[in-house]
């Protein structure tokens, strides 16, 4: 059995090396030169995207109606939740005063854009109808804001990259690094 092995290791050892990717030529130094500018450009364009988000957060400090929450998360009422209608029962009343939990079950319309402007995502593009979540699935940023929310408001919340998607992005429509903008209108809790 082992002078098997060592004649299937010397013929083995013995055939001229493969290629692969990682051992073919390299690339010509003008193709590397190339490379090595383009991700130096894309670092410069990232940075400076990066930046110009971390900016538009902080311009929001100190404007009127704008609140912020744990995460950075920050908020201005659109719409506030209606009163009670007259005659409620206790249970109505009781819905109405809640405020989602971490596990509860949510219908929301919302409208999602980039600092830009650029919308990127909305309940109500399709079939217009309402979007249903369970809060703990969703980014952090909409944790923070939903689980401070009522039935009936409407809030617009900006959400550092820290409590959205990151330094990722999602798909190619949200770029890493990106403070997302949403209005949020919380319709039921369930």
């Amino acid at each position: 059995m082992l002078a098997t092995t060592n004649v299937a290791r010397t013929e083995i050892d013995a055939s001229p090396p493969r290629t692969s990717r990682k051992t073919r030529p390299s690339s010509p130094p003008e193709k590397l030169q190339l490379m090595a500018h383009k991700k130096k450009m894309n670092a410069a364009a990232l940075a400076a995207y990066r930046e110009e988000n971390i900016n538009f957060l902080a311009n929001l400090e100190g404007k009127p109606g704008i609140q912020t929450l744990r995460c950075g998360v920050k908020y201005r009422v659109i719409t506030p939740a209606p009163p009670a209608p007259e005659g409620a029962t206790e249970r109505t009343l009781r819905k109405l005063q809640s405020t989602p939990q971490p596990r509860s079950v949510v219908t929301v319309h919302y409208e999602g854009k980039l600092i830009d402007g650029k919308q990127f995502d909305s309940s109500r593009r399709g079939s217009g109808a309402p979007a249903v979540f369970r809060v703990n699935e969703l980014i952090t940023g909409w944790q923070v804001a939903l689980v401070n929310m009522h039935i009936g408001e409407k809030w617009e919340i900006y959400v550092p990259a820290e409590a959205g998607y990151g330094e990722r992005g999602a798909g190619r429509d949200i770029p890493g690094h990106s403070t997302l903008i949403f209005q949020l209108e919380l319709i039921d809790i369930n």
